[in-house]
């Protein structure tokens, strides 16, 4: 942080959150904040240089959340549009409100979910997934892992198609029948 003006004297950050598809929830560093009873002082940004923060490292300390404020987003308007870059598509915009698929996101990486995957004569396993893609009958997700078994056949890296289902009386879920007929 020694490269904003106030570091020396800050005592909080002003960041801007968004998310990035492959690192997960993320906050860009705006500007140093410098409280002093009752005041609080905004300081200059610094655009030529870009400070990230993964939600992970700080996801106990405390935060406070803005409104939308016009004042702010024009004074950071640079670092702010510089972040579009990280923009998902609408398809993965749209999947991560899903409501089946909300139970088994990743709290810190939403684009991310747990599923069971299949295959004939072997038990379920579950893994993480990224998505990637939506079509009208399924979630197209790349395997973020090797399953524990082998016998599966997939790995790190191979394309999944993800379906949701609910059995009766029973909670909705994701899964992928890895037999060769629902392989992308």
């Amino acid at each position: 942080m020694n490269n904003f003006p106030g570091s020396e004297d800050a005592t909080h950050i002003l960041t801007y959150g968004y998310i990035d598809h492959d690192a997960g929830v993320s906050l860009e560093v705006l500007a140093c904040v410098q409280e002093k009873d009752p005041k609080i002082k905004l300081c200059d940004g610094n655009d030529a240089i870009s400070v990230k923060i993964r939600i992970g490292q700080v996801m106990d300390d405390e935060f406070y959340i803005l409104d939308e404020d016009d004042d702010l987003n024009d004074r950071f308007q640079t670092k702010i549009d510089a972040l579009k870059q990280y923009e998902a598509t609408d398809a993965i915009k749209k999947a991560r409100t899903f409501p089946f698929v909300r139970p088994y996101q990743n709290i810190e990486y939403p684009d991310d979910i747990q599923i069971l995957l299949y295959r004939e004569n072997l038990a379920p396993e579950m893994v993480w997934v990224r998505m990637e893609d939506v079509t009208d009958h399924y979630i197209e997700a790349k395997l973020l892992s090797d399953p524990y078994d082998p016998s599966f056949g997939v790995h790190a890296g191979d394309m999944l198609k993800v379906y949701a289902n609910q059995p009766q009386n029973q909670p909705v879920y994701c899964y992928s029948d890895v037999s060769e007929k629902s392989l992308s």
